[in-house]
């Protein structure tokens, strides 16, 4: 009878274990990130009496997460590729910038003054002005 008892107690353990985690796995089921958990449950080595065998009840394992290693691979080689695309995004928009294209300014405008001040330095080499406009 004590035998039965304690089998029964092994098993209401274990169903008491498994609803906590499922109760666990439901009340995160919404939360970025969760991955759900699971028992890993065992036989409990059976007795021999005069009667036979006799169950020993059951024995809980470990609590573990249960992924895929191959969307978990995925997600972050993703999150990589995005910060490398927002910090490339960063960098060329720093570029964009500096060059600042627009009809008045920018490197555009900045070339085509230079090339004015050599053909003009080359038109009037004698000139001192010519070529100190040339060189700055």
């Amino acid at each position: 009878m004590n035998n039965a008892i304690q089998v029964a107690l092994t098993g209401m353990r274990a169903s008491q274990l498994g609803m906590d985690v499922s109760a666990h796995n439901v009340a995160n089921s919404s939360a970025p990130g969760y991955t759900r958990q699971q028992v890993t449950f065992a036989a409990r080595q059976s007795l021999i009496t005069r009667a036979g065998m006799v169950g020993g009840g059951v024995e809980t394992g470990i609590v573990q997460r249960v992924s895929d290693r191959f969307v978990g691979r995925q997600i972050r080689e993703s999150v990589a590729e995005k910060g490398y695309y927002a910090n490339l995004n960063s960098r060329l928009e720093d570029i964009e910038a500096a060059l600042n294209e627009s009809d008045e300014e920018g490197i555009g405008q900045t070339m085509n003054d230079f090339f004015t001040s050599l053909s003009q330095a080359a038109a009037a080499p004698e000139s001192q002005s010519a070529r100190s406009a040339a060189v700055s």
